[in-house]
């Protein structure tokens, strides 16, 4: 649904989420399902979505494990 809003919101609004552990969640697919549900956004909005947002949120440095 947020990916939908994101027009409106703008891409700093919105971040991804897992919602591990629980049993409902996009665990272990994580980075497949994101990538395909955000596929045609735009490269920048797409890394605020996955990464940057939640750095400037939760004041961290992502690993590399999340940059291509």
């Amino acid at each position: 649904m947020g990916v939908r809003f994101i027009e409106e919101l703008g891409g700093d609004a919105v971040m991804c989420e897992v919602d591990y552990p629980h049993g409902d969640s996009i665990w272990p697919d994580v980075r497949k399902a994101i990538d395909a549900r955000i596929a045609g956004l735009p490269e920048d909005v797409q890394y605020k979505l996955r990464i940057a947002s939640a750095e400037r949120v939760y004041g961290f440095e992502a690993s590399g494990l999340g940059r291509r």
